[in-house]
């Protein structure tokens, strides 16, 4: 997988995350962790480790199949190298 690809699925599955109400979710999450913190400081660390695996979970499951299915596809493509030219 190039690094052209690469970015153009990032940002494909950043689209379908935010489509799918996952950035509202987490980000839901994260301002429940903040309160719950009643103005006491904390390290973004903190922040980060109380929503990942919560997050994780919450990615809908086919979206994680259809990035699983386009890696192996483009790995597939760069096993067997470049097209022919079509005439």
């Amino acid at each position: 997988m190039d690094r052209n690809q690469w970015e153009e699925l990032k940002g494909a599955t950043r689209q379908k995350l935010e489509f799918s109400g996952w950035v509202d979710a987490v980000r839901d999450k994260c301002r429940e962790y903040i309160e719950q913190q009643d103005g006491k400081p904390f390290r973004h660390a903190d922040l980060v480790s109380h929503v990942h695996n919560e997050s994780l979970k919450m990615v809908p499951d086919h979206l994680k199949a259809d990035v699983l299915k386009q890696i192996k596809q483009s790995l597939m493509e760069a096993e067997q190298g470049p097209a022919p030219p079509s005439e």
